[in-house]
């Protein structure tokens, strides 16, 4: 009863599965890769999002740390003031630099320049506006002192005439000198300027003491011989060498790498152009590169070890290079092939039908193999000597007398045939070895073959014979 009731139980939960899952595959396939489009994300605010082949990834933004799900600002006036001279001001995401009253930011964005104020309508003095680093002084003209105010002008010169004031005077009554704001009074008379009054005269960090300001320089920078203003060192964008930066005395220098000549900016690096002088000392091609500059060879050469000649490619080292035979030539090869084959496609050789041609010159049969072919002939007969003409198997070859030669035939019995052969001048001498004459035999007893062919050697031949005088010597040779 229970198993009768599970299959059709069993059938509804396949037919609900079943299709479910490549419905649900349809659908990831759908979404992966457009989740930053959709918004389907969590990424921070500070963060950009990236799609992947399957899903995204989060990025923090420049001024931003975290792993992009969660950013935070990155404090960049926390590390060395952010590289700026006097004021880093941090903000989300970023930071600017700013300057002291009396300064302006330089082009680079980080330090800090003095701001002539006597530009602008005379800095507001009545007479005269002497400027000075981080601020400026008022002066009067002769017969004339300055009031309080540091601007304006009075006639007389009664508090500095009669009580050596250096600025002015409250009053004549009790004869007591003051000063200008940012400077303190000393010995009741002079004023010593403070780090309050155009940073104490310092291009960068000012430090009030009983002496006055000292004048200090941002990491980086150096002071100068003047005590007061700055240089950048190298560590300052590189001194702004494009290059190399040296550290001196007077400040940093800049020098270019070989292959570079300095530029009349005295910062940046121009190429030298090598091949323009002897073609770089190559002997062929001479190609100029940033800093550098490199010979080349013609096609089917290489350069040399003195990286400037050009030394032959032996292709014919190369395994494959041929199917036979390699010959090499200067810049080039060529490929050759053994008898009996032909050459195709440059460098392979295919076996020559030799019996496609008049049969190979066969009077009857021609065999063709790789690299050659061969002659036969039918039954009852024999392959001529001449490898090509076929002759009665139960015949011998005819043989002509050779030259210097005398040669007999005689028929012997049993059918054989002899022949004989002497020098005709009884000084020569045979070239095979034979001595006085040499006899050969052909017939049924030698399967009608000469002797000289059944033991694979040639007919013999004579020599002459000369006579030649040598110091009186009387010397013959055969």
């Amino acid at each position: 009863m229970q198993s009768s009731l599970c299959i059709p139980i069993c059938l509804f939960i396949l037919v609900i599965t079943i299709p479910s899952t490549p419905w649900a595959k349809r659908r990831n396939k759908n979404r992966s890769g457009k989740d930053c489009e959709k918004g389907t994300h969590n990424c921070h605010k500070d963060a950009t999002c990236i799609n992947t082949r399957r899903s995204f990834r989060c990025r923090c933004k420049p001024g931003f740390t975290g792993n992009g799900k969660s950013c935070q600002d990155k404090d960049e006036c926390s590390n060395e003031n952010g590289g700026c001279v006097h004021t880093c001001i941090n903000s989300p995401g970023n930071y600017t630099c700013q300057c002291f009253p009396g300064f302006y930011l330089a082009p680079d964005g980080h330090g800090c320049l003095d701001k002539n104020e006597c530009l602008d309508r005379r800095g507001g003095c009545e007479h005269q506006c002497i400027n000075t680093l981080g601020s400026y002084e008022c002066r009067c003209n002769s017969g004339y002192s300055l009031q309080s105010n540091g601007r304006n002008c009075q006639v007389g010169t009664w508090c500095k005439t009669n009580l050596g004031c250096e600025h002015f005077c409250s009053s004549q009554r009790d004869g007591a000198c003051s000063c200008l704001y940012g400077y303190t009074l000393v010995n009741g008379r002079q004023c010593l300027q403070t780090c309050k009054h155009g940073n104490g005269g310092c291009q960068h960090k000012c430090l009030d003491t009983p002496q006055g300001p000292v004048c200090s320089c941002a990491d980086q920078y150096k002071l100068k011989d003047d005590k007061k203003t700055c240089r950048p060192s190298c560590g300052v964008k590189n001194g702004g060498c494009e290059r190399k930066c040296t550290d001196l005395t007077e400040g940093p220098v800049c020098s270019c790498p070989r292959g570079y000549r300095l530029h009349q900016d005295g910062r940046s690096c121009l190429d030298i152009d090598e091949c323009r002088g002897g073609n770089g000392g190559c002997s062929h091609k001479c190609v100029n590169t940033r800093g550098s500059y490199e010979c080349t060879c013609p096609k089917g050469f290489k350069v040399d070890h003195d990286q400037r000649s050009c030394k032959d490619i032996n292709e014919c080292s190369v395994n494959g290079t041929c199917d036979h035979i390699c010959v090499n030539k200067p810049g080039s090869h060529h490929c050759e092939c053994r008898k009996g084959y032909q050459l195709y496609g440059g460098s392979h050789c295919s076996d020559v039908n030799e019996c496609s041609n008049n049969n190979g010159g066969c009077e009857k049969n021609c065999e063709n193999f790789d690299g050659g072919y061969t002659c036969t002939c039918g039954k009852g007969y024999k392959l001529h000597p001449n490898n090509k003409d076929c002759i009665e198997s139960t015949r011998c070859i005819d043989i002509k007398t050779p030259a210097k030669a005398d040669m007999s035939s005689t028929i012997l019995s049993g059918g054989n045939r002899q022949v004989i052969i002497e020098c005709k001048d009884p000084r020569a001498r045979f070239t095979s070895g034979h001595v006085g004459r040499a006899v050969y035999e052909c017939g049924p007893s030698t399967d009608y073959l000469w002797t000289f062919e059944k033991e694979n050697k040639s007919l013999a031949t004579c020599s002459g014979y000369y006579r030649f005088y040598v110091s009186n010597i009387n010397t013959s040779i055969c």
